[in-house]
């Protein structure tokens, strides 16, 4: 399935409204909450929650349970929700790749109005599915939630690409699926999902030979989305025009439509391009409640959990109030998860105490911490821990000093006291 407008071909051009294939793959999700809501997805159903608050029914613009498409036919997409929900449409490639067709570039987000169905692409969307190879049959997979979900994890968009597409294969999007969902009620989303299958139009009989390389090699080779093997690989196969898709773990899928003669042959080679996958770290501080920054920017409070980054070094900053700021430095590993947990080190004050009878004895909150010298001779009290503390001073024959002290972390505050004479008797 394919993106267009008449005025343009140009493959994943948002400025000339031309998207990439949109062919959603046989993949199907299943979301199976129990009571401690795990997520797991299952290559052979699609995304059930069995006990949804309201209903979402995905249909195509030709009518069947498994509706065929040839290469070219115009298709469209129709969802229906049983009241106001966000819209989110996912597919799954022959290869197992995964594309986010809603939000795009074009629809950064779409509502769906309580029992109206809503095309995709709309008339005034600026852009229009058609159908595309590889064959094979299909699937087109909606998820839809009263309030907005964060898909960024999901997928993403490279350079000006109008649609998304995730980094990772079937097994990581599945792992990003699970950590979405896994904090969303249960009944705050629904599901639904189409098949529908691409045939051909102009079969050529006759044979023909592949030949695969790659750089590097051991990619696995997919013909019209069936496993043929790994590169280097020589295979004989039906002529015509066939789709290649060729994958490595770590590297960029890459695909390409090739025609194959009849009793001929034809060789396709692939540079496969490495792909950086973002690392996650986790943050966490004793006390809790710490702001983070990275790199200088905020990133919430301890605990910060699922922090997103490009593989590099990066200095982390925990700051709060009443301890001593920390900095660590971090090593971010793509596709690796990166725990921090700091220790804080409470920040106290201090105290220079000065009263005018030498000798006074001086205690902190009910414990003696020294004598006073006089006026002119503070006595320095360190280790005070922010807040308010009881100053007690005292002197033989004058009235005992009761004082609550405002003490500030990482400051030395001046306490002057005034000791009265007791009468005499």
């Amino acid at each position: 399935m394919t993106p267009f407008t008449p005025s343009s071909r140009s493959r994943w051009s948002v400025a000339r409204v031309r998207a990439a294939r949109a062919a959603f793959a046989a993949l199907s999700l299943v979301i199976g909450l129990a009571v401690a809501q795990d997520v797991r997805l299952d290559p052979q159903a699609i995304v059930v929650n069995p006990d949804p608050a309201f209903g979402v029914e995905v249909t195509l613009d030709r009518a069947g349970r498994l509706p065929s498409y040839a290469v070219g036919d115009p298709i469209e997409v129709t969802v229906q929700a049983t009241r106001d929900a966000w819209l989110y449409l996912y597919s799954v490639e022959p290869d197992g790749s995964v594309q986010q067709i809603v939000p795009n570039r074009y629809q950064p987000r779409l509502r769906l109005p309580a029992g109206v169905a809503v095309t995709v692409p709309g008339p005034d969307a600026g852009y229009r599915f058609a159908v595309d190879p590889p064959y094979g049959v299909s699937r087109v997979l909606a998820i839809a939630g009263p309030a907005t979900l964060d898909v960024a994890p999901l997928a993403r968009f490279e350079g000006d690409a109008a649609f998304a597409r995730s980094d990772v294969a079937v097994g990581g999007f599945q792992r990003r699926v699970e950590a979405l969902l896994e904090r969303v009620a249960q009944d705050a989303w629904a599901s639904g999902s189409v098949g529908y299958r691409v045939v051909r139009d102009d079969p050529v009989r006759g044979e023909s030979t592949l030949s695969v390389l790659s750089d590097p090699s051991g990619a696995e080779v997919y013909v019209d989305g069936v496993y043929q093997g790994r590169t280097p690989l020589r295979v004989t196969t039906d002529a015509g025009v066939r789709t290649v898709t060729v994958t490595r773990d770590g590297y960029r899928t890459e695909r390409r439509s090739v025609r194959l003669p009849r009793d001929g042959g034809e060789r396709l080679t692939f540079d496969l391009r490495r792909v950086v996958r973002d690392g996650t770290l986790d943050v966490t501080s004793r006390p809790s409640g710490a702001e983070v920054y990275v790199d200088g920017v905020y990133q919430g409070r301890t605990p910060a959990f699922d922090l997103r980054f490009a593989p590099g070094r990066y200095d982390v900053r925990l700051e709060r109030g009443g301890y001593a700021a920390s900095t660590r430095t971090v090593t971010i590993r793509g596709g690796e998860r990166t725990d921090l947990d700091v220790t804080l080190r409470r920040e106290d004050g201090s105290l220079d105490v000065r009263g005018e009878v030498p000798g006074s004895v001086v205690f902190l909150d009910g414990r003696r911490v020294g004598t006073l010298g006089g006026s002119a001779v503070a006595l320095r009290i360190d280790g005070v821990a922010p807040g308010v503390a009881e100053l007690t001073v005292v002197a033989p024959g004058y009235a005992t000093v009761v004082r609550r002290i405002d003490v500030p972390a990482g400051v030395v505050r001046d306490v002057a006291l005034r000791q009265d004479r007791l009468p005499e008797r």
